[in-house]
């Protein structure tokens, strides 16, 4: 992953965040980074930093709530990757009811897609974590339930 100077740790303080996947319809939910927070302009999945005292999935059902304005509701932890400045990450299989409106924070979210995992994985404004973990799901290192083959064409792609 690449350095990124603005989030620069001291080895004895390590910053630990969460993401949450969220497919619908052979989808993942991605947002556009805001220019108010660090990487503008980038795509990822929805995330961020874990507080003090706060578990994995607390963290995500925070992070989504305050991004994109809905409940979510974690499933399973599927994948941990640390970046190269030092942030543990771990990746959390998550749902959001079917009928939820997502209403983005402006301050933190500019936009937000329904993308295919490949279209997410060749786009050129991905965090380069995410593409790491886009990777592994590739490659099979993990799996996601259902949703088999997550790389494949598909008639309505």
């Amino acid at each position: 992953m690449t350095s990124h100077p603005y989030n620069r740790q001291t080895p004895s303080v390590r910053r630990k965040a969460a993401v949450a996947v969220i497919v619908r319809q052979r989808r993942l939910l991605v947002i556009r980074r805001s220019q108010n927070v660090p990487a503008p302009g980038k795509l990822c999945f929805p995330g961020g930093g874990i507080q003090p005292n706060e578990s994995e999935q607390e963290a995500v059902v925070r992070e989504i709530a305050e991004e994109i304005g809905v409940s979510c509701f974690p499933q399973q932890k599927i994948w941990h990757s640390q970046t190269s400045w030092g942030t543990d990450v771990a990746w959390w299989a998550a749902e959001i009811a079917e009928d939820a409106q997502i209403e983005i924070n402006l301050d933190e979210v500019a936009e937000y897609f329904w993308l295919r995992p490949a279209e997410l994985h060749a786009h050129v404004d991905l965090l380069p974590s995410n593409h790491e973990f886009l990777s592994a799901w590739k490659a099979q290192t993990f799996t996601i339930a259902d949703f088999s083959d997550p790389f494949a064409r598909h008639a309505d792609d």
